[in-house]
């Protein structure tokens, strides 16, 4: 969230070799959980084929092991891989984005009626894009007042940002958009969440054009200067 994929690799890398040290079963689980964190970090940076690997990885882990809530990750987060894939390639075709839809719902409906939580605001985000491309925007912003009831339940505010920022994209009032993005990007500062202040500042910046010139250099700034995300690509592009 900070801006430093190379960074978040070290970590990667330093988890999977502690694991590697743990005796059975706590150094499978442990690594679990490490490809959990891993797949969701190689979304966030575009690395979709990467984090369909690691999704597959750890269902044969779970399933290998007989860790069954494991093997449910990996594959739902198979399935997420492939939704943000749809999104990549079919944004603008409901019939496309329909099974997905219909997939993730199934996960995030089971996930609840079972009190499994942790992290589920990352998948109701992924919910709401789809819902959102498919011109189901009422359905979506219903998802996200969900999400954003659960993390002030229960103080899992780490997609807080972006489950704002994402609520902007449900409505066509430009000051609703702006008040919910400016939002957003203040508590992405507040939180250092660097990535999920320079989505919402390039959202503003199609939305205000050069006005939002400086917010969105300031949002760069906060990059490693050898960042490699794919939105820092693009405002870096867009600042000339």
């Amino acid at each position: 969230m900070a801006g430093d994929l190379p960074g978040a690799e070290t970590e990667l890398a330093a988890s999977e070799r502690r694991c590697a040290t743990l005796p059975f079963p706590q150094g499978a689980f442990s690594l679990a959980y490490t490809r959990q964190i891993e797949v969701m970090v190689r979304i966030e940076a575009g690395q979709l084929e990467r984090a369909a690997e690691v999704a597959i990885d750890l269902a044969t882990l779970g399933e290998q092991h007989g860790f069954d809530s494991w093997a449910l990750v990996g594959t739902a987060q198979h399935a997420s891989v492939a939704a943000f894939s749809a999104l990549s390639h079919n944004a603008d075709d409901p019939t496309a984005l329909a099974p997905h839809i219909a997939t993730i719902t199934a996960y995030l409906d089971a996930w609840r009626a079972l009190g499994v939580i942790s992290l589920i605001t990352f998948y109701d985000a992924l919910l709401a894009r789809l819902l959102t491309a498919a011109g189901e925007r009422d359905t979506a912003r219903q998802r996200l007042k969900i999400a954003l009831a659960l993390a002030a339940d229960t103080g899992m505010h780490f997609y807080d940002a972006e489950l704002i920022r994402l609520r902007a994209h449900t409505t066509d009032d430009t000051a609703q958009q702006r008040a919910d993005l400016t939002a957003a990007a203040d508590l992405a500062r507040i939180q250092d969440a660097h990535l999920f202040e320079l989505r919402c500042a390039l959202d503003l910046f199609e939305i205000d054009g050069d006005t939002a010139r400086p917010a969105l250099a300031h949002a760069v700034d906060r990059f490693p200067a050898d960042g490699s995300w794919p939105e820092l690509v693009r405002a870096r592009t867009l600042l000339g």
